[in-house]
This record gives C-alpha cells, sequence and structure tokens, in this order.
C-alpha cells in the first residue's frame, strides 16, 4: 500500500508528519505556577493545560497503556510517551 502511494501519487509516507500518520492523542497536562495573592504572598499552583503527543502504537507497552488511560499526565510522563517508545 506505502508502495502504491509513493507510486500514484508521488506521497513519501516517511516524509507525512507524524499526527498526520498516527493521529493525535489529546490529554490534560498538569503542571504548577508560581503566582502572587492578591497580598503579595508568593505561591505554587496546580493548573492544566492541553497537551497532545503522536505516536505509533506498535505495540501495548506499560508506558503506552498509561498513557492512554489516565485522566491527567503530568510534564514528565509526557516526555516518557515519545515517537521512539
Amino acid at each position: 500500500m506505502l508502495t502504491r502511494l509513493k507510486e500514484e501519487k508521488n506521497i513519501d509516507w516517511n516524509d507525512c508528519p507524524d499526527w498526520y500518520k498516527w493521529g493525535t492523542f489529546i490529554k490534560k497536562e498538569g503542571y504548577l505556577l508560581e503566582t502572587e495573592t492578591p497580598t503579595k504572598a508568593k505561591v505554587m499552583v496546580k493548573r492544566h493545560r492541553t497537551a497532545t503527543s503522536s505516536f505509533p502504537l506498535s505495540g501495548f507497552s506499560p508506558e503506552h497503556m498509561r498513557f492512554l488511560l489516565c485522566k491527567e499526565i503530568n510534564n514528565t510522563e509526557k516526555a516518557d510517551v515519545s515517537v521512539n517508545s
């Protein structure tokens, strides 16, 4: 099928971006933010943002399963699941 894509449409699968080949996983990512209260006291608060990742699921490693099934990830977990996993 990849040969046919290259021959008929002149599209090289290896040149396509990861999000195009594998889709995009979207998770809620928790992080700490240093801010000030109205009394000017510095505090660390937990905030959330949307994190996206694209990687092939050639197998279900423990890292992939944890990423797929968890409700929220943090910065270190996002780095654990990469294209090279």
